[in-house]
């Protein structure tokens, strides 16, 4: 049977192995580097995406928060042992859970307003 400990030591080896057996490129140009650099800049895709990024926070502004619904277990039965005296464990739990976020002093209408102010809208 593969404990804990064997089993991190497996996923830690098999990595390792992955990343060694990797070829990794004999140079990069300069050409390459300035394209990678182009390609992946967050702050020039803003840039040239201004007016898309403007809408995008304006909308995301006028979201409501969503609740969040969440379940758990403790003390479940996964052996098949069941509970009793010598075991010291008890019956099985299951909960369930809702949260719901409750904005107050108008942060809603705020966020609404500094992305409109943002936009150029307001």
């Amino acid at each position: 049977m593969l404990t804990m400990r064997g089993f991190v030591i497996a996923c830690l080896v098999s990595g390792a192995i992955a990343i060694a057996g990797e070829s990794q490129p004999d140079r990069l140009t300069i050409e390459q580097a300035v394209r990678e650099a182009v390609k992946g800049n967050l702050a020039l895709m803003a840039q040239r995406y201004d007016i898309s990024v403007a809408d995008a926070a304006l909308i995301t502004a006028r979201l409501r928060p969503n609740p969040v619904f969440s379940a758990g277990t403790d003390y479940l039965d996964m052996l098949g042992t069941g509970f009793d005296s010598s075991n010291a464990a008890g019956p099985s739990e299951f909960n369930f859970r809702t949260d719901f976020l409750l904005e107050r002093g108008s942060k809603r209408d705020r966020r609404i307003e500094l992305a409109g102010k943002a936009k150029g809208v307001i």
